[in-house]
């Protein structure tokens, strides 16, 4: 594959379309987007809704090296780029080359022992960290490309049609529990809790890595969204009284 390093940044507008059922109430608003010039990006879960509904997306972001996921791209489309991991089951591959789709690499930063074996392979090759799900490790990635400005849509991180259960998982712990935030309460599980978590790390490093963020939904992820900016010009106003007190 064609190596690319560190893209400057520009003033690219990115629409990524995560896979929570809440992306059906925004198709509209993403198409407009996109013939406005954004680049609509999407995951596993929204690809085919999208293009069912006539958008086709720039590109999809693959991580999950799990084998069943070659089931989410049986027609992949020839305009759509795809962005899959390097830890991605082989047979995810394969099934996209054998349906000729443009296929771009990446090394996805999970603490597994990558950086070593990238070490044994040669120079050159970059870890790219941000997250449990590709709805998040592909900003990262969009990161590199020089990309700043997002909006997103679809990331919902609970379930809208569920009630927390005793049901186990295979692990063994809860398959479907209520969490609380900011006085509401969500039904979500282990992997989407984390997505929420991962997304709140971003945002605490928005000031580095994001021009423009909207989030679009009613979900946990918009929810937690609303909450940090609602807060965060509190903050910064204390932190400028302070600044101007010490200057004084």
């Amino acid at each position: 594959r064609p190596r690319h390093a560190f893209c400057k940044q520009h003033d690219g507008l990115v629409a990524f379309c995560s896979g929570g059922p809440s992306i059906g109430d925004h198709l509209d608003r993403i198409r407009a987007m996109q013939e406005a010039g954004a680049k609509v990006v999407c995951v596993k879960h929204s690809h085919d809704l999208l293009i069912e509904n006539g958008i086709i997306p720039w590109a999809c972001f693959l991580l999950d090296p799990r084998s069943h996921v070659k089931e989410f791209i049986e027609n992949p489309h020839p305009d759509v780029l795809y962005f899959v991991a390097s830890m991605c089951h082989p047979s995810t591959v394969d099934r996209l080359e054998e349906h000729g789709a443009r296929v771009m690499g990446y090394h996805a930063h999970v603490g597994a022992g990558e950086k070593e074996l990238l070490e044994e392979i040669g120079p050159g090759h970059i870890l790219i960290g941000g997250g449990s799900t590709s709805a998040t490790r592909g900003i990262s990635v969009l990161n590199v490309l020089g990309f700043r400005r997002y909006h997103l849509f679809g990331y919902d991180s609970c379930y809208f049609d569920r009630e927390a259960t005793e049901e186990k998982a295979a692990n063994g712990l809860p398959k479907w529990f209520e969490v609380e935030i900011g006085g509401r309460k969500f039904v979500s599980d282990a992997e989407l809790l984390a997505q929420c978590q991962d997304f709140e790390k971003l945002i605490d490093l928005g000031r580095d890595i994001f021009v423009e963020l909207e989030v679009y939904g009613n979900g946990m992820i918009p929810h937690v969204f609303a909450m940090k900016r609602r807060i965060l010009p509190e903050l910064e106003e204390v932190i400028g009284r302070v600044s101007t007190s010490r200057a004084a």
